[in-house]
């Protein structure tokens, strides 16, 4: 007659790290939850990174905006200069022209007061350097 064999209790002990054949469910969790970890680092590493760089364009943004009102001003100022210095040589023109005396004493006035207002344009710029380096360039 035929006899039931019965397995060993040591045989099912010695073969721990064999899968089940029956239940598959699951064997790509592993795989997949390195994925996801690996996605998730280089979502936060580029959202680091984008954080990084709008921090140096809103820096680099107000250093020009510091820059561009300090240029326009000393861009006004030249003007300032440049449209003296002209004055000053047609002033000067009509001096060597104008025999008579009335009108020479006038514009040897007006020569004078627009030296006088191109030195003091000139002499305040280094005052408005030294503020603009006291205050450390911007705000």
């Amino acid at each position: 007659m035929w006899q039931y064999k019965r397995k060993s209790p040591l045989k099912e002990i010695r073969k721990p790290f064999m899968m089940p054949t029956l239940n598959r469910h699951g064997f790509l969790n592993i795989p997949l939850c390195i994925c996801y970890t690996a996605f998730a680092l280089m979502l936060f590493g580029t959202l680091g990174l984008l954080r990084r760089e709008r921090h140096l364009v809103e820096t680099q943004l107000r250093l020009d905006r510091c820059v561009e009102k300090t240029a326009i001003n000393l861009h006004k100022t030249l003007n300032k200069i440049e449209d003296l210095n002209k004055d000053i040589r047609m002033t000067s023109a009509e001096l060597m022209v104008d025999i008579e005396p009335n009108s020479r004493i006038a514009l040897q006035i007006k020569l004078s007061a627009d030296v006088m207002a191109q030195e003091m344009i000139v002499r305040s710029w280094p005052k408005n350097q030294a503020q603009w380096i006291a205050q450390q360039g911007c705000d």
